[in-house]
């Protein structure tokens, strides 16, 4: 049985089986009855019961549902999204979407509480799970065991995650991947 809540107002990414692409999208309402989310966002018009994956970004966490295209327009950005348990599991701990999106880190989140950086630094989101994502900027931004607190811009609202960084690999002089573990989001 699934646990369906209220995420009205919650931040989703929209992945599209085919492997189409990614909408990003604001829950706009739910039916606890027929386990439904109506969205509002920038998507292509999809087939009547298609099948997608829906991320859910809450303030506990990350959110990972299978679902069907009920009804979708691009003309007016809305859909409604049919929910249901199930996905294939990948040999991770959590299945990986990508998102390649613009996001910043502007502050170290310590014990004693946020420490603001000098600048922000921008960082590209690479992919994102319900466990952890991962991040691409220049080499040596963030030490091991560092947490960080990476916003992630969506249309005029931000979404904010926490992150301890538990890897990090040099691509070559200019970029560097940091893999995060997400320990808060919202």
């Amino acid at each position: 049985m699934i646990t369906f809540r209220n995420y009205k107002g919650c931040r989703v990414f929209i992945h599209y089986k085919d492997g189409m692409g990614v909408t990003r999208a604001l829950i706009t309402g739910h039916n606890r009855e027929y386990m439904t989310i109506s969205v509002h966002g920038h998507f292509r018009a999809a087939e009547t019961n298609e099948f997608v994956t829906v991320l859910i970004l809450t303030k506990d966490g990350v959110h990972e549902y299978s679902g069907k295209m009920r009804r979708s327009t691009a003309e007016s950005q809305t859909a409604e999204i049919g929910l249901f348990k199930g996905r294939v599991k990948e040999d991770r701990a959590a299945k990986r979407y990508d998102i390649n999106a613009p996001a910043t880190v502007e502050n170290l989140i310590l014990e004693s509480g946020k420490m603001a950086l000098r600048s922000p630094v921008k960082v590209t989101l690479v992919n994102l799970s319900t466990t952890g994502a991962l991040l691409q900027a220049t080499p040596d931004c963030f030490a091991m065991d560092s947490v960080v607190e990476i916003k992630l811009g969506i249309t005029s609202s931000l979404s904010t995650m926490h992150g301890k960084i538990v890897r990090v690999r040099s691509l070559n002089t200019t970029c560097a991947e940091y893999g995060c573990r997400l320990v808060l989001a919202f």
